[in-house]
């Protein structure tokens, strides 16, 4: 026989199967409950005689008298204290556990009292000891017997304890799994619609490029990497030009000298040829290399090879202002170019940006779906074990085969 057991019910099914396991030591428990009550029925009477009872002066010096009825006293206090109270009914097994308890504090009390006066009791109130070590006798044999009782009890009922931490546990998973199962739907809305948005995007841009506005852009784009490159040749070739004089030059510079401006001028040139772009630099530099060939000429300085030295100067000091205007041209086409596609560079920028931070948020959410399924499928699994476990728990404790459904 399976018996089918839904898990919004299965605490409820498990409390009733503890508390058939409590039905069964019920009687037990009450006949304790019984036993107790006769105790401390007993005690009762025994204390109503005890404070009835009194020393008689031939029995004692009279200054002992306050102390042996002070001993008494405290005695009487403690039995009123712990018997006074009504005993509950036993109706569950927290209620059994309750009067252990009551039984355990009324026998240290009334143990830790009667021991600590036990002399002065015990003789001048024999008779009444002696029935308070009876009845406290009995109630420790029963106190034990029912100690038994409970520790059977869980030992019979401690896996259904076990069942129902594994039960807390299938709860949370299941909140755990409904919670992420709908932010997973709610991110895939959110993808579907950024899905949308992105194509969107694209083709705008797509559109964009096909316009007559982007096909000149190109143009312009190719234009611009044109004089680009013309004017990186043109400064390699004016970078040239000085290297294959710099030799005269330096030997000027160091045997005759060049004002400081001019040396700066001409060390801000050779370092960079694009220092040399205007006019007037252009002049300065002319006015330097007529200097040196003059000087060259009339044998102030002397070079390895003055001829090819003085040919390379007036090469450079003839084409020096062809190098400038060109230059300039060149950088005035390209600045006019880029004034005009910087336009349309920062309208696909901002496309483009747009674009990529899309993608972004879609890489971040598909991220967090990614997580989400992974704490899904935990849960799944924590579910999954946890009821595996609940059903041999049950199984084992109820001998039938159970079958637990969500």
């Amino acid at each position: 026989m399976q018996t089918e057991i839904a898990f919004s019910e299965l605490e409820q099914w498990i409390k009733k199967h503890m508390d058939s396991s409590f039905e069964e030591i019920k009687p037990q428990a009450i006949s304790f409950r019984n036993k107790f009550q006769l105790i401390i029925n007993s005690i009762k009477m025994m204390g109503k005689q005890l404070g009835e009872a009194q020393i008689k002066e031939d029995q004692v010096a009279q200054q002992f008298i306050p102390v042996i009825n002070d001993a008494k006293n405290t005695l009487l206090t403690t039995i009123h204290r712990e018997t006074s109270d009504k005993l509950m009914e036993i109706n569950t097994f927290e209620d059994l556990l309750a009067l252990r308890d009551r039984a355990k504090s009324l026998l240290t009390r009334l143990g830790e009292t009667g021991g600590s006066h036990s002399r002065t009791i015990h003789s001048f109130f024999a008779k009444y000891a002696k029935v308070l070590k009876l009845e406290l006798g009995i109630l420790d044999k029963e106190l034990k017997r029912i100690n038994e009782l409970i520790d059977d009890y869980d030992e019979k009922t401690s896996m259904f304890v076990d069942c129902k931490q594994r039960i807390a546990k299938v709860s949370s998973a299941l909140n755990v799994e409904r919670e992420f199962l709908m932010k997973q739907n709610e991110i895939r809305d959110e993808l579907g619609l950024l899905t949308n948005k992105k194509a969107e995007l694209e083709r705008k841009i797509e559109d964009y490029k096909r316009t007559e506005r982007y096909n000149q852009y190109l143009k312009d784009k190719e234009v611009m990497e044109g004089a680009g490159n013309a004017i990186n040749n043109i400064l390699s070739e004016l970078n040239a030009a000085f290297s294959r004089i710099s030799r005269p030059l330096s030997k000027y510079s160091y045997e005759l000298g060049l004002d400081k401006e001019s040396n700066i001028l001409m060390q801000s040139v050779m370092e960079s040829p694009a220092n040399l772009m205007a006019d007037d630099k252009a002049n300065n530099i002319m006015e330097i290399l007529n200097k040196v060939k003059d000087a060259m000429q009339k044998g102030r300085i002397v070079t390895k090879n003055p001829e090819r030295d003085v040919e390379n100067i007036n090469t450079l000091a003839n084409n020096l202002h062809d190098y400038v205007k060109q230059y300039m041209d060149y950088h005035s086409n390209m600045q006019e170019l880029r004034n005009k596609t910087s336009v349309i560079d920062n309208e696909l920028e901002r496309m483009y940006e747009e674009l990529r931070k899309i993608r972004d948020y879609m890489q971040h959410k598909e991220s967090s779906l990614n997580d989400y399924n992974q704490r899904v499928t935990n849960a799944k699994v924590t579910i999954k074990d946890e009821l595996k476990k609940i059903v041999e728990i049950i199984e084992s404790a109820t001998m039938n085969k159970v079958t637990i459904t969500i």
